[in-house]
């Protein structure tokens, strides 16, 4: 799935993060008796513009249940679609 990351948002964009306990019930889906393969990726949605303001304010950026979450349409959507459909042919080429 990295390398398919890779190809669309470049390896520069592409960051590893440590896991969470994030309150997703996602997981929920890997411990059922199918034992169904999980992968969750975040996508950045915010503008530099409002990150360079949060980092500067010393603030963290807002997340995905904050009422001052606002994610940018454009690229994002066309971005997180791209990404999505490009593992999920990569992995049916696999198969």
């Amino acid at each position: 799935m990295r390398r398919s990351l890779e190809s669309v948002v470049g390896a520069a964009n592409l960051v590893t993060v440590d896991p969470t306990m994030g309150g997703e019930d996602f997981a929920e889906f890997g411990i059922t008796k199918e034992k169904v393969p999980l992968c969750m990726f975040r996508l950045g949605t915010q503008s530099p513009e409002d990150i360079a303001k949060a980092q500067a304010e010393g603030k963290p950026r807002p997340s995905l249940h904050s009422p001052f979450f606002k994610p940018v349409p454009e690229p994002t959507i066309h971005t997180g679609a791209q990404a999505m459909t490009t593992v999920l042919l990569d992995l049916l080429r696999k198969r």
